[in-house]
C-alpha cells in the first residue's frame, strides 16, 4: 500500500481581499485591489519614504496638481494595478531582487509598507505558459 504524504503548499495563496503592494525585479510596483480602494481609487499617486523608520508610502493624489505623480494603471488580466517605481526605489536604494509582496496599511491617508518585513519572494508565472506540456 502507497505511503501518502499530504502536499502543504508553502506559498499562501494571494488573498485580493488583503492590501498589498509588490516591488518587481525592475521597480515595477504592484498594488492589490484593496489597496486601491483603500486609497480612493487614484489615478496617480506620489512616493513617500521615512529613511529612518524604512517604511515606503502613497497617497493619493491629482495628477495634474503636482510635477511628481505617478500614473496608475490597470494590469491586463489582473486585479491589479501597477506604477512605475524605479527611480523611487533606485534613489531610496530600495531591493527590487527578487520581487517581493508586502502587507499594506492605511495610517491616515498613506499607504504604509514597512520595508523591514521581508515579505513573501514572488515569482513570474510566464516561464509556465512557454514550457510545453506533454
Amino acid at each position: 500500500m502507497p505511503n501518502f504524504e499530504v502536499f502543504e503548499n508553502r506559498q499562501p495563496r494571494r488573498n485580493h481581499a488583503s492590501p498589498t503592494l509588490t516591488i518587481g525585479t525592475r521597480g515595477l510596483i504592484s498594488i492589490s485591489e484593496a489597496s486601491y480602494n483603500l486609497l480612493g481609487k487614484p489615478r496617480a499617486v506620489e512616493f513617500l519614504y521615512d529613511r529612518e523608520e524604512q517604511v515606503m508610502a502613497l497617497r493619493s493624489v491629482d495628477p495634474d496638481a503636482t510635477t511628481h505623480s505617478y500614473a496608475v494603471k490597470a494590469a491586463r488580466g489582473s486585479r491589479s494595478l501597477l506604477i512605475t517605481g524605479s527611480a523611487f526605489t533606485r534613489h531610496y536604494g530600495i531591493s527590487t531582487e527578487p520581487a517581493r509582496r508586502r502587507r499594506a496599511e492605511l495610517r491616515g491617508d498613506l499607504l504604509c509598507v514597512d520595508m523591514k518585513n521581508p515579505g513573501l519572494v514572488v515569482t513570474s508565472n510566464r516561464a509556465r505558459h512557454d514550457e510545453p506540456v506533454e
